[in-house]
């Protein structure tokens, strides 16, 4: 059963930002990233709990999942899943940030 997958601007915005930092190295890399990133919303909308639970102590934060960018395994996709409600991306990041401060 595929799920409805939303991702706000912000996230576009991340997206963006993390693009324009990889091709100041490597233009076709940023280019894969963008598809490695459409393809982890198309894979997670098909299997939203392929991604891993996130024991995060406030209650707003219950459901959030993170998967790995395929291929650039450094970046991270930060969602929620709700059978009722679909997928709802809340981030596109690096992993070395601090999640939890950010979330």
């Amino acid at each position: 059963m595929k799920h409805d997958v939303f991702i706000p601007s912000d996230v576009y915005e991340e997206i963006q930002g993390i693009m324009d930092h990889i091709a100041k190295d490597s233009f076709p890399a940023a280019l894969r990233f963008c598809m490695a990133c459409e393809e982890t919303f198309e894979k997670i909308s098909q299997s939203p709990e392929l991604g891993s639970p996130f024991d995060f102590d406030p209650p707003r934060l219950r459901n959030t999942r993170v998967w790995q960018i395929k291929g650039f395994e450094n970046y991270l996709m930060i969602y929620r899943f709700t059978p009722d409600r679909g997928i709802r991306v809340l981030h596109v990041l690096h992993g070395a940030r601090d999640l939890e401060s950010i979330l």
